[in-house]
């Protein structure tokens, strides 16, 4: 049972990037005690409308969203894309993230981590369909080394996710391809069409 203080009443959970890096992979990977501990998930042993119910703390709302932490190796590589498989279909990488730099007056504009977004696509790659799950993937970036085994720790360690739904981009996603044909006389959009309006949005 994670040991964690609950949040007060009336009280939203809503890190900002820096301090998702700072005050909570930073800890989980030096094993450091934390006032809230996300659970552990292996993400190719679940598929996300599963995670939800599992999560001690989190949201649906893109702005809050459910969090958890993984392992840094679940990912694999196929046709220039890293993935994260499930029973059900698979997690893709999107892009090739944004830096996060920390905000400390002391320690201004040095790189801390990494933000690097991920849809989930039910069925097989590639011909998977977009579904309305998604998430951000947070890692570490650093070459500080207080403990003197953050850094061997850090290369084989853990990852911070924030997952949350977009039931609006998926409708929009599904309509456009329904109208498009009819309108345009072009065919439906494409798996990769869709996944570069999900990198705009």
């Amino acid at each position: 049972m994670n040991d964690f203080l609950p949040l007060p009443r009336g009280v939203i959970f809503k890190p900002t990037d820096e301090q998702l890096i700072e005050h909570y992979l930073k800890n989980k990977i030096a094993s450091e005690k934390m006032d809230f501990d996300f659970i552990d998930l292996d993400l190719n042993e679940i598929e996300p409308w599963d995670i939800p119910e599992l999560c001690n703390i989190g949201f649906g709302d893109r702005q809050i969203g459910w969090y958890f932490f993984g392992r840094k190796d679940k990912f694999s590589v196929s046709r220039n894309h890293t993935y994260i498989t499930t029973k059900a279909g698979y997690w893709r990488a999107e892009g090739t993230g944004c830096a996060i730099y920390s905000d400390d007056e002391n320690d201004h504009n040095s790189l801390i981590g990494m933000k690097k977004p991920l849809a989930f696509f039910q069925g097989r790659e590639p011909n998977g369909l977009l579904s309305q799950w998604f998430m951000f993937e947070y890692r570490l970036e650093t070459n500080e080394d207080e403990s003197g085994t953050l850094l061997q720790a850090q290369e084989e360690s853990w990852v911070l996710y924030k997952m949350f739904k977009e039931p609006l981009l998926q409708k929009l996603l599904l309509l456009e391809n329904q109208l498009r044909p009819l309108l345009k006389g072009l065919p439906a959009a494409t798996v990769e069409e869709s996944n570069q309006r999900i990198g705009q949005y």
